[in-house]
């Protein structure tokens, strides 16, 4: 995908309030769902979720206060209340690029929808802060061209 018809996607996920994002973020988790359960079968495919969250929130380097927030919402919908600061010790037991690449790998297996689906996904949790930042926009792209 062109970086042009990039933009035109983040553009509007920029723009939308964090609950249209979450919303956005479960229609493209409920589609890859099963092909999380099939590799990650000790877990149900809970672990690949948590490092896609974890490579999204910490391509920066930085999890700002609606990251937090997705991530804890995230964690309650599966019945897990978190501190903060458990979340953030979750968060940063993958760095960046370690969590980027567990992603990147998986985006190699999926098929193209899967793939765009895992794109997506990555890309409305990078906009809950209302910000892509050169670190996050790579993700995306590496994401799409794999």
């Amino acid at each position: 995908m062109a970086g042009m018809q990039l933009n035109e996607i983040l553009e509007p996920l920029l723009k939308m309030d964090s609950k249209s994002l979450i919303g956005l973020s479960a229609e493209c988790y409920g589609r890859l769902l099963p092909l999380l359960s099939e590799i990650d079968t000790e877990y149900g495919g809970m672990s690949l979720v948590i490092t896609i969250l974890s490579a999204a929130v910490n391509a920066d380097g930085e999890i700002s206060e609606e990251e937090y927030l997705f991530f804890k919402g995230f964690t309650l919908a599966f019945g897990q209340s978190m501190t903060r600061d458990g979340i953030t010790d979750l968060i940063r037991n993958y760095s960046g690029k370690e969590a980027a690449e567990i992603v990147k790998a998986l985006a190699s297996v999926c098929t193209a929808e899967q793939g765009s689906d895992l794109a997506f996904l990555v890309a409305c949790i990078c906009a809950i802060d209302r910000k892509i930042s050169t670190e996050e926009y790579q993700l995306i792209v590496d994401l799409l061209d794999q």
